[in-house]
């Protein structure tokens, strides 16, 4: 998902979005222990996405003015 689309989205859908992708993740860290997964790179993939949304959120709340 590009920054562009996490971007347009609010922060419910993004919390959303943000358990979803870090279920993936653990899904896919589960099965690459088992040996049933064979793509590592899809992880890294994961936790890149998981980092874009924490920084739009972070984001999101400095130029609301949050702490």
């Amino acid at each position: 998902m590009k920054t562009s689309e996490i971007r347009n989205k609010t922060e419910t859908e993004l919390k959303e979005l943000l358990q979803k992708i870090k279920k993936e993740l653990s899904d896919n860290r589960m099965n690459w222990v088992q040996g049933k997964e064979k793509n590592n790179k899809k992880g890294l993939m994961l936790r890149r996405q998981i980092a874009k949304i924490i920084t739009v959120i972070k984001e999101n709340k400095v130029l609301r003015g949050d702490k």
